[in-house]
């Protein structure tokens, strides 16, 4: 197993942070060597633009998807998405660790997926879904809430969260062929006890098990 996580935290002592130092933990336990890209202590770049390109097809106009599978093409993307592609290229589990912010991921997330998923690299005409570029990868969403779980089972409260992750889980990681695992929530965790807190951990690192044992998939 090649595992890869990407954080999306701006504050390394969350219990985002915790959960990924988790996961890097176990995954050393078993003999795998996890690539992390942590992007607010990388600062990654969230926004697309000209930055991203080191020989434009176009100088005069930005046509942002035409630019990158140009510069994909040409390998002159910027250093900073081809690195994130790399480390995407050599992985097949890909773990992305969030706080649910307006029930989806934060900017510098988005920006992660706008910039990385290149077309050429990550998708292309009829190479979606099944035909996905990063077909034979899993991807499982890890994320924290500010809501207890109730309050995402009622169309009427905050909705269902399924409904809000369907957005990311089937218009973006499986677009690009990612095999889903299932999402792992932790609910409130700056509101529960320390032990609350603790389980959690421990039902996330048996859930990681599962997924090296290959009894999940």
């Amino acid at each position: 197993m090649n595992p890869f996580i990407v954080l999306a935290h701006h504050e390394p002592e969350s219990f985002c942070g915790a959960l990924k130092d988790a996961a890097i933990e176990l995954f050393a336990e078993q003999g795998y060597e996890t690539q992390l890209s942590d992007l607010y202590q990388m600062a990654f770049k969230p926004v697309a633009d000209w930055v991203d390109f080191q020989a434009p097809k176009n100088p005069d106009y930005l046509k942002y998807g035409a630019e990158q599978r140009h510069a994909y093409e040409n390998d002159s993307l910027s250093p900073d998405i081809e690195l994130e592609q790399k480390k995407l290229a050599e992985s097949d589990l890909v773990i992305f660790i969030f706080p649910l912010w307006w029930h989806s991921v934060p900017a510098i997330l988005k920006g992660w997926f706008d910039r990385v998923f290149v077309p050429g690299f990550a998708y292309g005409r009829n190479q979606t879904f099944a035909n996905g570029l990063l077909k034979g990868k899993r991807a499982m969403l890890v994320f924290t809430t500010g809501a207890e779980p109730e309050r995402y089972e009622d169309e009427n409260d905050l909705g269902i969260l399924e409904h809000h992750l369907h957005g990311i889980e089937h218009g973006t990681l499986k677009y690009v062929g990612m095999d889903i695992v299932p999402y792992f929530a932790a609910w409130q965790p700056t509101h529960v006890s320390a032990e609350q807190r603790e389980k959690y951990l421990a039902e996330f690192r048996e859930r990681l098990i599962s997924l090296i044992e290959g009894s999940e998939q």
